[in-house]
């Protein structure tokens, strides 16, 4: 959900529409930890300018969770949303389904970038959780 409180840590999450589902289930366990979301199929509303309104999201976020797929690969909104979080030194994280290291954008090519395993996911869970009590503590 769109930021409400200034003081939550707030993950910006990044996917192809092509895997809108997966995004989906992620963003479920996300918040099911606590932890505010911002995703562009449901947040942004009829109208609204796109790039300004993911460039206003992205600086109330403080984390970008992408969702690398063969579709990501292929959309240059994705690869302008990593560029823009990349710029504003969030913390970046892709998740790989169905990807290879190799693949991803050249700024974050160097960071681990887990699989879409259930092991993978639920240790960025519990990262993500520790992250989020730690800002919220700052």
């Amino acid at each position: 959900m769109a930021a409400d409180n200034p003081k939550k840590h707030r993950v910006f999450i990044s996917h192809s529409t092509k895997d809108k589902w997966i995004a989906v289930q992620l963003d479920k366990m996300i918040q099911a930890r606590g932890v505010e979301t911002f995703r562009d199929d449901r947040d942004i509303g009829a109208g609204v300018e796109i790039i300004k309104e993911i460039h206003a999201q992205l600086m109330q976020s403080q984390e970008l969770l992408v969702l690398w797929s063969p579709q990501a690969i292929a959309s240059k909104w994705i690869d302008s949303e990593v560029s823009m979080a990349f710029g504003m030194q969030l913390h970046v994280v892709a998740i790989r389904y169905l990807t290879e290291p190799e693949s991803l954008p050249v700024c974050i090519k160097h960071t681990h970038a887990p699989e879409l395993t259930e092991a993978d996911v639920n240790k960025y869970l519990d990262e993500v959780e520790a992250r989020a009590k730690k800002f919220k503590g700052a």
